[in-house]
């Protein structure tokens, strides 16, 4: 996907040159400068590395309607990318933030201010590839959703997928905790201090 952990952990990533494998962008493209939300970059950048071959399916994230993402649907590069996802090895995901200055949706221009505020008031903690959660890892019933080209988390769990999911920052400890509670994920990888927040977190809400 994209964002700052994934920016992180791509460059991280020590080069190796025979690797044969294929690196898939999970989502359409934010379509905003700045390092982190380069999903297109990070995916070349990673397969460079790896040895292998990137593909990106170059459509954007959000559109302005459900019935525009309806009409494109069957476009193309759409149906190639929606096949290509269900034959999936392995996905490195981050989880979004509800917080104005690290969300990458928000950031983007994608949603506005008072749509963030809002979702925060519907329940929302995170969102995995675009989609918005709450602390019991349900998905919200949003009409953003409706607008998106993007890997949906729960699609995943029908598939041999392996997912990682790679959050740090204690900003992230509710986001960790929804994730959990929803089992969308095989693997995370965090920090010591998210940890400790989360098991402290998740005992007070069950007390």
């Amino acid at each position: 996907t994209w964002g700052r952990a994934l920016y992180e952990f791509v460059h991280a990533m020590r080069i190796s040159t025979s690797s044969n494998v294929k690196v898939v962008q999970l989502m359409g493209a934010l379509g905003k400068e700045g390092r982190y939300f380069d999903g297109h970059g990070l995916a070349l950048l990673l397969a460079s590395k790896l040895g292998g071959s990137h593909y990106v399916p170059f459509i954007p994230l959000v559109v302005e309607s459900e019935d525009i993402r309806e009409s494109l649907a069957n476009q193309p590069n759409i149906l190639e990318f929606e096949e290509i996802k269900k034959d999936l090895d392995l996905a490195v995901i981050g989880i979004g933030s509800m917080e104005l200055d690290f969300s990458g949706v928000c950031q983007a221009g994608y949603l506005s201010v008072d749509e963030l505020n809002d979702l925060r008031e519907m329940g929302a903690v995170g969102e995995l590839m675009g989609y918005f959660f709450d602390i019991n890892g349900e998905m919200l019933d949003v009409a953003f959703h409706d607008r998106l080209f993007s890997t949906y988390i729960g699609d995943l769990r029908n598939t041999p997928c392996q997912v990682v999911a790679i959050a740090g920052g204690k900003i992230k400890t509710e986001g960790v905790l929804g994730e959990l509670r929803g089992n969308y994920v095989d693997v995370l990888v965090t920090d010591s201090a998210v940890a400790d927040a989360v098991l402290k977190m998740e005992n007070r809400l069950l007390v």
